[in-house]
């Protein structure tokens, strides 16, 4: 199922298909967030703003317009 990171609730899980922004797509890249790898929704702020996801062993707090940038296939 497709659909955009800020959609996912806390522990769920998906495969980054696409980053719509190509600015978002390099920093990405660049802390080790690659396409067709698992995300994870680790925590989201009592505000809904920012999110803190995490790749493998790299973890970072984005804010949610930018989640609404990455295109995921969500795993249940």
């Amino acid at each position: 199922m497709e659909v955009t990171l800020d959609n996912l609730k806390e522990k769920e899980k998906g495969i980054i298909r696409q980053i719509k922004d190509e600015n978002l797509a390099l920093q990405m890249l660049t802390m080790g967030f690659i396409l067709g790898e698992e995300i994870s929704v680790e925590r989201i702020a009592p505000l809904k703003d920012p999110i803190l996801i995490t790749s493998g062993t790299n973890y970072i707090s984005i804010r949610k317009s930018d989640a609404q940038k990455i295109e995921i296939s969500k795993i249940n």
